[in-house]
């Protein structure tokens, strides 16, 4: 699905077309987080799994208009509402290669979720010493 999701963001070739990609996958966002039918929110694997790709798609397109700090709070809004939320921020920074970025974050998120601390510190730690985020698969 990732590798779908990265040829449909280089299909978006102008600020516009990724602008107006970004608000459909906001909008897909609000309707998935409001009730559905029965006054029951969708709690399934499936729902789950589409809004975790939802989010991913979203983030990686708001990153490719160049404006990170936009996209990083894009994806910090929109990821809150999920089980794990610092785990899935994490995951999606380090995605993007951007050393500085995912050490701030992790950073930030640390006196918080201490979970997610001790979960991505080996990384943290090889970051901080290489200079660079390590080259594992996510």
């Amino acid at each position: 699905m990732a590798q779908l999701q990265d040829v449909f963001i280089g299909t978006l070739k102008t600020p516009d077309l990724k602008e107006l990609a970004v608000e459909l996958i906001n909008s897909r966002l609000d309707r998935r987080s409001g009730p559905t039918i029965g006054g029951k929110q969708e709690n399934t694997s499936h729902g789950s799994d589409h809004r975790r790709h939802l989010l991913r798609l979203g983030f990686q397109i708001s990153w490719a208009l160049g404006e990170k700090e936009r996209a990083v709070q894009w994806l910090r809004t929109r990821a809150q509402q999920e089980s794990e939320a610092g785990h899935l921020m994490m995951r999606l920074l380090l995605e993007t290669k951007d050393c500085e970025t995912w050490m701030r974050e992790y950073e930030t998120l640390c006196p918080d979720q201490p979970t997610v601390a001790e979960h991505w510190s080996k990384t943290f730690e090889l970051a901080r010493c290489q200079g660079q985020l390590p080259e594992w698969k996510v």
